[in-house]
């Protein structure tokens, strides 16, 4: 079960041709938790920095556009419970570790 991702990522980061996996999780829940229509393709550009900055506002985060470790605790992250069968959206800091 991924619950986020522990690096720091910021505009520029992995590219069309070097991708980077860090940059292709943080867009798959920024599409699933904000609904930022991103193309996941693992390198951090401008549509990814936009809507990182959108999910920073909405999770109360300084809005700086990078992905650090104040963003990963209060931004939210698509999580599969066993016990529902669902995927819901859940701040990383409120993850039960019992779904």
């Amino acid at each position: 079960m991924t619950i986020g991702i522990h690096c720091y990522l910021t505009n520029g980061d992995g590219t069309l041709a070097y991708p980077l996996s860090g940059v292709e999780v943080l867009q798959r829940a920024l599409n699933r938790c904000y609904s930022a229509g991103l193309t996941v393709d693992g390198a951090f550009g401008d549509r990814t920095e936009n809507a990182l900055r959108r999910a920073q506002t909405l999770a109360g985060v300084t809005v700086d556009g990078e992905y650090g470790p104040a963003t990963r605790t209060y931004m939210k992250w698509p999580m599969y419970s066993d016990a529902t069968g669902k995927v819901t959206c859940q701040r990383h800091g409120d993850i039960r570790r019992d779904l």
